[in-house]
């Protein structure tokens, strides 16, 4: 609780800070890392290209997952396997409370791969290998 003073009322109010919007979200998010990220019931394996977006572009490993759970494939930004590289699926959607994203994931014979991460509202200056 915060104590105070108003010129209009020339009192002292007590305001208290309106609880967060998603409790039981905001605590399995903090308990969420990049480790519990799942694709069709197995572990992602995490680029190093994707794990430098994520951080440059500030989605955390919960918004990650909310926008696969969601299954919207954009099939224009998807690409079939070729060759020895495995076929890549794009979801897009927004998570609870984060910008619109699009999350590319490649999915391999061993395991799926977390390929890249996309903010599709903002622009960011970040370089990633």
């Amino acid at each position: 609780m915060i104590r105070f003073f108003t010129k209009k009322s020339k009192c002292w109010q007590l305001y208290q800070p309106a609880p967060p919007k998603h409790p039981q979200t905001d605590q399995r998010r903090a308990q969420f890392s990049a480790s519990d990220l799942t694709y069709q019931g197995q572990p992602l394996i995490i680029t190093k290209h994707a794990r430098c977006r994520m951080g440059c572009r500030k989605l955390d490993a919960y918004e990650v997952q909310e926008v696969i759970n969601q299954g919207q494939v954009n099939r224009s930004k998807s690409k079939p396997a070729k060759g020895d590289r495995c076929k890549s699926l794009a979801y897009e959607g927004r998570s609870t409370d984060g910008p619109q994203a699009r999350i590319v994931v490649g999915e391999c014979k061993d395991r799926p791969i977390l390929i890249t991460v996309i903010d599709l509202d903002n622009k960011y200056n970040c370089f990633c290998d």
